[in-house]
C-alpha cells in the first residue's frame, strides 16, 4: 500500500503540471507516457491499489476529436497481500474542449493475481470505460481513467472496476 506521503507527492506533481502550462492548445499528434496510481475493487470484496504506467500514440482527427491507442500496466497489492498485475491494450476516443478532453474507451485486459511466486488466478476479457483530462501545449497534462466492469471470461461473475490517476507527457 502507498503511504500518505506518496499520494501527497503525486498530488504536488500534478498541481505543478497544471499550473505550469496554462496555454490553450488544440490536440496534437504524438507519443504520450503516463505515470500514476490505481485503485480497484471487485464485486467479490477484493480491493487493490498500486502504480500504473502506460504509453499511447495520439492521432488527431480534427480540432475537436482524436483517437489514442494505448498500452497500460499496473502493479498492485490487494487486501489479502497478493500481487496483482493488470495489463491493458485499448483505444480511447477523445472529444476536446480547448485543452480539456473526455470520451469513451474500450480495451482488452489481462489480470494475474500471485502469491509467493505462484499464480493464484488469472482473468481476461474485453471491457470499456471513460477517460477525462487535460493536456497543455507544452506536453504536460493529467487524466483520470475509469476502467468499468472488467468482466472475466475465466472467472464468471467477477467484475472489477478501477480508477487510474495519471500525470502525462506528450512529445509532439
Amino acid at each position: 500500500m502507498m503511504s500518505d506521503k506518496t499520494y501527497l507527492r503525486i498530488g504536488l506533481i500534478a498541481a505543478s503540471a497544471f499550473f505550469s502550462g496554462i496555454v490553450t492548445a488544440a490536440p496534437q499528434n504524438g507519443i504520450g507516457v503516463y505515470l500514476g496510481v490505481i485503485g480497484a475493487t471487485q464485486n467479490n470484496g477484493v480491493d487493490s491499489s498500486g502504480l500504473s504506467l502506460g504509453v499511447d500514440a495520439q492521432f488527431v482527427l480534427n480540432d475537436d476529436w482524436s483517437v489514442a491507442p494505448y498500452l497500460m500496466i499496473s502493479s498492485e497489492r490487494d487486501n489479502a497481500s497478493h500481487t496483482v498485475s493488470d495489463g491493458l491494450a485499448g483505444v480511447s476516443l477523445r472529444r476536446w474542449f480547448g485543452e480539456w478532453f473526455a470520451g469513451p474507451q474500450v480495451f482488452e485486459h489481462d489480470l494475474i493475481v500471485m502469491s509467493n511466486g505462484t499464480v493464484n488466478s488469472s482473468a481476461y476479457g474485453l471491457s470499456g470505460g471513460l477517460v477525462a483530462g487535460f493536456e497543455y501545449a507544452n506536453g504536460w497534462g493529467a487524466e483520470a481513467q475509469a476502467d468499468l466492469f472488467e468482466s472475466t471470461m475465466s472467472a464468471k461473475g467477477v467484475q472489477r472496476n478501477a480508477l487510474r490517476l495519471h500525470l502525462t507527457y506528450r512529445w509532439h
